[in-house]
């Protein structure tokens, strides 16, 4: 089954809900891009992808394409310029933190990481810029966008281009008959080779690719390689005075900057591929075997400056794939890797040079039979039953989680706190129906809990929703009433959507489930669609929200910021509740009938997984993170260019790896399986060192036990005198007991 719409397959979302107003006023307008191309007909702007910084603020904050990062230099740094620096920092360059005190780790782990930011290594520059430079965005989709220099305005032609994909094995400027320069904070101390038409091992190069190699007094090698369009003349250059390199005339074509690391291995792969670069990523994927296996790819868009198709078929990509590109590449794709050319990232281990155009990744088991009950991720099996005493057990218990004032909880400022209510409260109804068999009390609980929903599905919470036509999503309209665009979380510029909506999502899911006519009302099934649409919208074809919002098929995890500037570029703190968007993105497809949706989620969850257990998951014997951090055991809030082993709420242990727990759900041992569960249990909360927790996060300890030692779990939740402010505020005593049981009785215990 195809798993994503054709591009100019038409979109069935369309509209919004009746109780959606719209507004044109979004408190932040993005910086330097056009009407035409913030509402272009493939979507609005994205919000939280790698370019963002772009459009915020000065647009001079980095953007990290890995290997490389780039930023406007702006007529600021030690070049005094006004072209895009490009960055690349080895890793004897990173920055540690101090230890993280006192834990059971004898290698006592650095609370952090990151890679400078910003280092002048090459500035990719023009004659013609100057103070008056305007940086605009001329074009974008959710994995590419190309950056434009303008001297005087934004309505003047651009003097360069720089088309961007994540992974690229070069930094590619289009000049537009401006005169290029090339400037760095080093120091040239050699160029060698300007154009006699030899490639390094004494073959040739290819028809009309010229190549520079630059020797920089701190050791590095920096290749050049220039492409002209055609008829028009070759790139010359002299060196001035100050060490840069500075073109005789006007250049139309493309210039190509990359940074060799071993200089004894040769540059091969660069001179096979230079000249030709990418401008978009066509994302598709399928399901076979009954949708057991998942493949999906990126096809990435090949062009060069004069569109020769000769040219183009003897030119294959250079991009870089992360870790967990490479263990899942299919055969063919594996073939291209170039295992001697590989470059470290700030925080995704070693990426590895591609030769080719297509990649092809298999993930081949996705979690086609886990549903709403536990599921087991050593047998990926779903259990249902309970023995007579536990069931009588649990079943006073969710009589008595049933009986608390659920509109207390849930008519909430915060979007995301009342979601929380919604799911834990879905969660205890589920449970009561589908596991005790109470159906008189889940009957009951069913009413309230759509009572509840009804709320937000007719937008009369507190803080209501309203759609918001500048970036182009459903935000809170928090911000707008208090001042404060920090309120809720951020929601309303975009921070967390995943995270809030996810658990809106799950809740609904639940609610079709439990009585599928609660589906026939429009409104209900309007107002689910339109939270889905908003954080995971896959169709380019839909006018009003962007694709794929938070989830990036690059990284393979998804990112919780919105239109807030960063140094260290976009981050997440909650891997749990990445999972969880995802999950209930999954189980709202099952519920509805929409195979691809479904199936779309299973791909999604397996990526995650496989991501997850990469870069924040760190199981003993890991080696993609730097061996002074991986004794953390998790990561704590993932930057693109930095991991810092804390929240955004402190630096108690039980926070720093409770926020990547919770909530507890069917997919959870998909993504934390059982062994490393048990092995961050040891390390960090056993010998009732879990029991000195605060408040909620002891129950969010215990659950996430579970996965790996259900009776231990079963035990703590069961336990006489067991007070409710054990719990998480949208965590269920009810659901933690059944999941423990039904793993104990059904799964584990099975021979």
């Amino acid at each position: 089954m195809d798993l994503f719409p054709p591009v100019g397959a038409a979109s069935s979302a369309s509209g919004l809900p009746a109780a959606i107003p719209s507004r044109p006023d979004h408190p932040l307008k993005p910086v330097g891009t056009a009407p035409e191309v913030a509402h272009r007909p493939t979507g609005p702007l994205q919000t939280n992808k790698f370019y963002t910084n772009f459009l915020l603020h000065n647009q001079d904050l980095p953007t990290y394409l890995l290997p490389y990062s780039v930023h406007w230099t702006n007529g600021r740094g030690p070049t005094n310029c006004w072209g895009l620096t490009v960055s690349y920092a080895t890793p004897d360059q990173r920055v540690f933190g101090p230890d993280t005190g006192p834990c059971n780790h004898p290698s006592k782990p650095s609370s952090y990481f990151y890679s400078p930011p910003i280092l002048p290594n090459m500035v990719l520059d023009a004659a013609e810029l100057n103070h008056t430079t305007v940086l605009t965005l001329d074009d974008a989709t959710d994995m590419f966008c190309l950056i434009g220099l303008r001297p005087g305005s934004p309505q003047a032609p651009p003097a360069i281009q720089f088309p961007m994909v994540q992974g690229q094995g070069f930094f590619t400027a289009l000049y537009h008959g401006a005169r290029p320069i090339l400037r760095t904070g080093m120091a040239i101390t050699a160029v060698w080779d300007p154009y006699n038409g030899q490639g390094r091992d004494g073959g040739p190069l290819k028809p009309g690719v010229q190549r520079w190699v630059l020797q920089m007094n701190d050791g590095s090698t920096w290749l050049v390689y220039a492409r002209s369009r055609p008829g028009a003349p070759p790139l010359a250059f002299r060196q001035t005075a100050d060490g840069a390199l500075e073109g005789k005339a006007g250049f139309y074509g493309s210039v190509q900057v990359a940074r060799v690391l071993n200089p004894e291995q040769g540059w091969a792969a660069y001179d096979q591929a230079a000249g030709v670069f990418a401008v978009g990523v066509h994302l598709s994927g399928h399901t076979e075997n009954d949708g057991v296996v998942g493949k999906y790819s990126f096809g990435f868009n090949k062009v060069d400056v004069t569109g020769d198709p000769a040219f183009l078929a003897q030119s294959p990509l250079l991009m870089f794939a992360l870790p967990h590109h490479l263990a899942s590449f299919d055969d063919r794709t594996r073939a291209a890797v170039q295992q001697q050319l590989f470059m470290e990232t700030p925080v995704k281990g070693t990426a590895r040079a591609v030769l080719a155009d297509t990649w092809m990744m298999v993930e081949p088991a996705l979690p086609v039979n886990m549903g709403f009950l536990p599921w087991d991720g050593q047998t990926r099996r779903t259990a249902s039953t309970l023995s007579d005493g536990v069931r009588q057990m649990i079943t006073q218990v969710a009589r008595q989680e049933l009986g608390q004032d659920m509109n207390a909880q849930c008519d909430l400022e915060s979007a995301y706190f009342a979601g929380k209510a919604l799911a834990k409260f879905a969660l205890i109804v589920l449970c009561t129906s589908d596991l005790l068999g109470d159906k008189q009390a889940a009957a009951d609980g069913l009413a309230r809990l759509k009572a509840q929903f009804a709320r937000f599905v007719e937008n009369r919470q507190k803080h209501p929703l309203t759609y918001e036509g500048t970036w182009g999503g459903i935000v809170s309209t928090a911000a707008y009433t208090t001042g404060d665009a920090m309120a809720d979380f951020g929601n309303s510029y975009y921070n967390d959507h995943h995270f809030h909506y996810g658990y809106f999502v799950f809740a609904g899911a639940v609610l079709g489930h439990l009585d599928p006519s609660w589906m026939q009302n429009r409104a209900n099934a309007e107002y689910v669609d339109l939270l889905v649409r908003d954080y995971a919208n896959p169709s380019r074809q839909d006018r009003q929200f962007p694709v794929f919002r938070s989830f990036d098929w690059y990284h393979g995890h998804s990112w919780a910021s919105g239109v807030f500037p960063s140094m260290d570029g976009k981050n997440q703190e909650s891997s749990s509740e990445d999972a969880m968007a995802i999950y209930a993105y999954k189980m709202w497809g099952a519920v509805k009938g929409d195979a691809a949706m479904e199936q779309r989620g299973n791909l999604m969850l397996s990526v995650l997984a496989r991501s997850l257990q990469t870069y924040y998951y760190y199981s003993n014997g890991q080696k993609e993170m730097p061996a002074q951090f991986v004794g953390n055991q998790v990561g704590g809030i993932m930057f693109e260019n930095k991991i810092d082993h804390t929240t955004f709420f402190g630096g108690d242990p039980e926070l720093i790896h409770g926020i990547h727990m919770l909530p507890l759900l069917p997919c959870s041992p998909l993504c934390r399986p059982a062994p490393y569960v048990m092995q961050e249990w040891n390390d960090t909360f056993s010998q009732k060192r879990a029991d000195k927790a605060q408040g909620g996060w002891r129950g969010v300890l215990y659950g996430n036990l579970a996965t790996a030692s259900p009776h231990a779990a079963l035990d703590w939740f069961s336990q006489p005198g067991f007070k409710d402010d054990m719990l998480d505020q949208g965590a269920s005593r009810t659901w933690y007991l059944c999941y423990a049981a039904v793993l104990i009785e059904n799964l584990l215990d099975d021979d």
